[in-house]
């Protein structure tokens, strides 16, 4: 087993590597090109192809180690609640005062209107201005009017409801109250995405010209269903067993 001491896992540097899990805490949409998965695909890919297995199975108890740390608690909420909806303020108001409020709001407006006409509209048009204000001042105690606004104010505030629960309940599926039940479902997603993988399709690897791996050409049948199945197929079947026997263990602890 090659050491994991000031190197870090995979030999990447120990600060390096809790920023590269910060970072996919951080932006848990990750993907091939995601600097958490590139980094770790750069790391084994330096590595004897004896070591690779022994190595993963070592950065795996690294990162549990990590992860268990009072410093990833403290990181995992800070990106919680950083990712946290604002949502919409709560409402302060009942129903009944928000409606006398709109009431008096455009009371407010006509007496307004009521000046403005008596200074700019001729003695001879003013009555019948101010009859035609009169009307729309009438309104304001019409019973059908004054139960369409309610009706009103109740569906937008119910509809405001529903949408911060959704927002809520989307934030929760996406992190967890509880830093283990995040830590549970990546493992499970990587759990499921490796079982499905055929690892006898012959693979022929592309590198860069700096030699790291950048992607792969394989007879496939059809298109892989996630980046998790491309990189299964870019570490080989001794890498993805390590890491699967790695996170079956992990999860066993994690589901007591």
């Amino acid at each position: 087993m090659l050491p994991q001491t000031a190197a870090g896992p995979l030999g990447i540097a120990e600060a390096t590597a809790r920023a590269l899990i910060v970072g996919g805490v951080r932006d848990p949409r990750l993907s091939s090109t995601h600097a958490s998965v590139a980094a770790v695909r750069h790391g084994y890919e330096r590595l004897p192809a004896s070591a690779r297995g022994a190595a993963v199975t070592a950065a795996f108890v690294w990162a549990k180690a990590y992860v268990n740390s009072p410093a990833f608690t403290t990181a995992y909420a800070a990106a919680r609640q950083n990712a946290k909806p604002a949502g919409l303020p709560p409402e302060e108001m009942t129903v009944d005062a928000e409606l006398k409020k709109r009431v008096d709001d455009k009371r407010a407006e006509i007496a307004e209107a009521k000046q403005a006409l008596a200074a700019a509209v001729p003695p001879a048009d003013r009555a019948a201005a101010m009859a035609e204000v009169k009307k729309v001042e009438d309104t304001l105690a019409d019973p059908a009017l004054l139960k369409a606004w309610r009706q009103e104010i109740e569906e937008r505030r119910a509809n405001s409801t529903s949408a911060v629960a959704d927002l809520a309940a989307r934030w929760n599926a996406t992190y967890p109250a509880e830093p283990r039940d995040f830590v549970r479902r990546q493992l499970t997603e990587f759990l499921e995405a490796s079982a499905r993988v055929d690892y006898t399709i012959p693979i022929t690897i592309a590198t860069s010209p700096s030699g790291a791996i950048v992607g792969f050409a394989a007879p496939l049948e059809r298109q892989l269903a996630s980046w998790m199945d491309i990189e299964c197929m870019l570490a080989g079947r001794e890498i993805v067993f390590a890491a699967r026997a790695a996170s079956q263990s992990w999860l066993a602890e994690l589901s007591r």
